[in-house]
């Protein structure tokens, strides 16, 4: 099997006490992508054109948004 390993980048902002993904972040520092592929040793990009995403960035990145909407809850309820 293929290995790959998904990169994201995580910003928490003291003005709004959000958690959010930081895309534009992501294509400065990755210019080639934030996908590593054990295999090939190259940066590969997860969007693969036409609206279409490889399947596991768009699902990972679904599961990083929902837990940052649980991070962010958890913050919003402390900052009460």
């Amino acid at each position: 099997m293929n290995t790959k390993q998904h990169h994201f980048i995580l910003v928490f902002d003291t003005k709004s006490n959000e958690w959010t993904l930081d895309y534009d972040c992501e294509e400065i520092r990755f210019p080639d992508g934030t996908i590593w592929n054990e295999e090939t040793q190259v940066w590969e990009t997860g969007y693969l054109g036409d609206g279409v995403f490889e399947p596991m960035e768009q699902k990972l990145a679904e599961a990083v948004n929902s837990a940052l909407a649980v991070l962010n809850s958890i913050t919003n309820e402390e900052g009460e």
